[in-house]
């Protein structure tokens, strides 16, 4: 049981690390959205730089837990349908309450960040939304758009007629 409890602990910590790493992820896109609304586009992109490092850590860091997780889950022979939760029962149990804390936070923390990047999402694309419909008041053409003799707007629903004789 020596090894697998080296395992568990081994998982305990890659869990920590991942939940840690991701609530820096959720600080630095808070940071970005600022940069973003105060159009501080030389700190934007300094903080890309570092979302982009911090990227690849948590890529390592969830590859790792990812690869004890399974580990621990063959010795215990789960079948690879069960959830977390089935799995954690069949761990001894002075590990249940840290793996399943730890558990708890990693996805909050997960959803730290899936909020703070789907609030800079909304805010980049109303903006781009509302850019390009000026845009397309301003140069008509540019979008191919249709005009009838009396200045309504004709989508491309309506065939151009072209004469071939010219």
């Amino acid at each position: 049981m020596d090894g697998i409890e080296q395992k568990i602990r081994s998982f305990e910590a890659s869990l920590k690390r991942e939940a840690e790493k991701l609530g820096e992820m959720a600080e630095r896109e808070d940071t970005l959205r600022r940069c973003v609304l105060d159009r501080n586009w030389a700190g934007l992109e300094g903080i890309l730089r570092s979302v982009k490092a911090l990227v690849a850590e948590i890529g390592a860091a969830e590859q790792q837990r990812n690869k004890l997780y399974e580990d621990i889950r063959k010795h215990y022979r789960a079948e690879p349908d069960e959830g977390f939760y089935e799995v954690l029962v069949r761990i001894p149990r002075e590990y249940h309450d840290s793996l399943a804390d730890l558990h708890r936070k990693l996805r909050s923390s997960v959803g730290r960040v899936q909020g703070a990047t789907g609030g800079i999402d909304a805010y980049i694309s109303a903006a781009a939304g509302t850019l390009e419909q000026i845009l397309e008041e301003l140069f008509p053409a540019r979008r191919m758009r249709l005009y009838t003799r009396t200045g309504a707007s004709r989508g491309t629903e309506h065939p151009l007629v072209v004469s071939h004789s010219l």
